[in-house]
């Protein structure tokens, strides 16, 4: 049985600096554009969307756990955030196991 738990501050920053940096790598390979370039957006859209990383409102992340108490998924990406704003309140973001 897997559960969640809520992920630690230590925890959120090191996903977040790796699932940044994988979404810049993908935008620039579906894009075509230089990875430098997508750097920039995903540094503009992380401001925008959890201005204060872990401690922004209304944003939740969480670390899914397989029955002995492991970290599921890859190390880089420990994660699965369920929070969004607004009219998608309560939709799945991501899950990047």
């Amino acid at each position: 049985m897997l559960t969640l738990r809520p992920m630690t501050a230590e925890e959120y920053d090191h996903y977040a600096d790796a699932m940044w940096e994988d979404y810049a790598h993908e935008r620039a390979r579906n894009l075509g554009t230089a990875l430098e370039q997508e750097r920039a957006v995903a540094a503009q859209q992380r401001a925008q969307l959890v201005p204060e990383g872990w401690r922004t409102p209304g944003q939740r992340f969480w670390c899914l756990l397989d029955e002995s108490g492991a970290r599921v998924g890859r190390q880089s990406r420990p994660a699965l955030d369920l929070s969004r704003r607004g009219e998608t309140a309560g939709v799945p973001l991501r899950y990047r196991g």
